[in-house]
């Protein structure tokens, strides 16, 4: 079986350790099925080639500006369909389009970027499924989280991406129900685990992190930057220097600082790398200390032998909770909060997330998860099912993919169960639906600042093309006064009305500001109210 496959990884110099796990494991997992040949599609393909042995392409290729996506999807739709001169001969598009031609099935791998945000990679997705479909190809797209941010112009894509394809793996209740929405129940879903869920490591990987691990240790995860219209650059970093100082203090294990986002020796330091040497510096404590860039599977065996885990990277989670180690997650934003809560509830662990804006709290069941040997128990006795549901999930999408090369809507098989994990108390602190009230606090107010900022960029395009108009129809008009000076002609009069048009435009784009700004104002209000309870 010949596979096509996508993920988020292969940049050169940089390693997000995530995406990596789950493109990792989707390979892992496709040729433990039958796939006899792969073609991975990476950001950087000699990069990616080296790091998995399989061979490579380049994306097709598309950027943040939607009306340039939407020309280069209908040229690379054209070629495959026949046309000669829709593309130059050199794009990058031509040898994806003969993949899809000879595979047998495409897979869109996991991770968190068909959100509105990244338009680049919900069209790169949409145009590759599209390609599948033209060619009668199979596709099938795992361990995802969709959103939470969906503009309308998207809608329609997501639409047909999800509608047509063999199976979505959904990794949140919040995908699933949006899924369901975007297609009007059309969509053949199934709740799964992130794919880096199953990552394993090897022997070689438990030696070479085991000179970290000959004492008891704390590990810690953190991205580079909070990344949230409340919180600043400066606020994240103390925030979290004050939480792993305090950690340490009380625990008096060492705190293992692992970065997830950063560059693989030699290459210098990036990304979350500054960070945990900013923090482990400003904590100033002998055990307090920033790791090298490891790969995926050392992480994995790191995390195997920590007390507890904690941090503002998602993935630290689901390597937490596949090893049975207790570990507290921190959203800083909407973004982390939807896909940390909904990760966390599939083994039950959803009062272990905390808004990052509850330092106490934080410090309280970190200290106290460390020492949590009945959370490390509920957490071993769910990973065994949740392991054998997810090994049975893949069995059924690579089947689904090989057996029926269409997806219908009269097929009655359905996905492996996923069964609900019984949630765990977080029984050290007793405000826990505080701290939930805070989390749909920190949501609330992600989704209103990212109305206002879409809001403030439509209406500025718009600004730019009635403009255009303007300045176009008032050179119209400079070369045709010459030739006619009498009475105000009809194009003119148009000019005015254009002009009137603009500066009503001017006043309702500011109305629009205004309105946005007290709207996110009253948000940010409610914050304040709630966190100070």
């Amino acid at each position: 079986m010949r596979i096509v496959l996508i993920g988020d990884i292969g940049w050169t110099n940089f390693y997000h350790l995530g995406d990596e796990a789950m493109t990792e494991f989707a390979l892992e997992a496709l040729h433990a099925r039958g796939a006899s040949h792969v073609t991975l599609i990476a950001g950087n393909p000699s990069h990616a080639a080296e790091l998995y042995g399989v061979d490579t392409l380049p994306r097709i290729g598309f950027t943040p500006g939607r009306p340039a996506n939407r020309r280069r999807r209908d040229q690379v739709l054209a070629t495959a369909s026949g046309a000669t001169d829709a593309l130059p001969a050199h794009d990058p598009a031509h040898a994806i389009i003969t993949a899809v031609r000879d595979a047998d099935a495409v897979l869109i791998a996991g991770g968190g970027n068909l959100n509105s945000m990244f338009a680049h990679h919900l069209y790169e997705r949409s145009t590759l499924a599209a390609l599948a479909r033209l060619f009668g190809k199979p596709y099938a797209l795992t361990s995802q989280t969709v959103g939470p941010l969906v503009y309308d112009d998207d809608r329609d894509l997501l639409d047909e991406l999800f509608t047509h394809a063999q199976l979505v793996g959904c990794r949140e209740a919040h995908t699933l129900a949006l899924v369901a929405d975007l297609t009007a129940g059309r969509a053949r879903t199934a709740p799964q685990m992130d794919d880096a869920y199953s990552l394993a490591a090897g022997p070689d990987d438990h030696r070479a992190v085991e000179a970290y691990a000959r004492e008891p240790f704390i590990l810690a995860s953190f991205a580079e930057r909070g990344s949230s219209p409340t919180l600043t650059d400066h606020r994240y970093r103390t925030t979290l220097i004050d939480a792993t100082r305090e950690i340490a203090d009380r625990t008096g294990m060492p705190v293992l600082l692992a970065p997830h986002g950063g560059a693989l020796p030699p290459a210098p330091e990036t990304r979350d790398q500054h960070t945990d040497r900013v923090i482990a510096e400003a904590v100033s404590r002998p055990g307090v200390t920033p790791l090298p860039m490891l790969t995926a599977r050392q992480v994995v065996a790191l995390t195997s032998a920590a007390s507890a885990v904690f941090g503002t990277r998602y993935h630290a989670g689901i390597f937490a909770a596949a090893a049975g180690v207790p570990s507290v997650s921190l959203a800083p934003n909407l973004y982390s909060s939807v896909r940390m809560r909904g990760a966390a509830a599939n083994v039950g662990m959803q009062e272990f997330v905390l808004p990052f804006h509850a330092p106490a709290r934080i410090v309280n069941t970190v200290v106290g998860a460390a020492d949590d040997t009945e959370t490390r128990s509920a957490l071993t006795r769910t990973a065994s099912v949740r392991h054998v549901e997810h090994r049975a999930w893949w069995d059924f999408v690579i089947a689904s993919m090989m057996e029926a090369p269409t997806h219908t809507d009269t097929e009655d098989s359905t996905a492996p169960a996923h069964m609900a994990a019984p949630v765990i108390a977080n029984r050290h602190i007793d405000d826990v639906e505080v701290a939930h009230a805070q989390l749909d606090t920190v949501e609330d107010v992600g989704r209103v600042s990212a109305q206002y900022d879409r809001r403030a960029v439509l209406a500025d395009r718009d600004r730019h093309i009635l403009r255009a108009r303007v300045e176009e129809l008032e050179a119209h008009k400079a070369r045709l006064l010459p030739e006619k000076s009498e009475a105000p002609s009809a194009l003119e009069q148009r000019v005015t009305d254009l002009e009137r048009q603009t500066a009503r435009l001017r006043t309702l784009s500011a109305q629009l500001g205004k309105v946005e700004r007290t709207v996110s104002r009253a948000a940010r209000s409610t914050l304040r109210r709630v966190l100070a309870r």
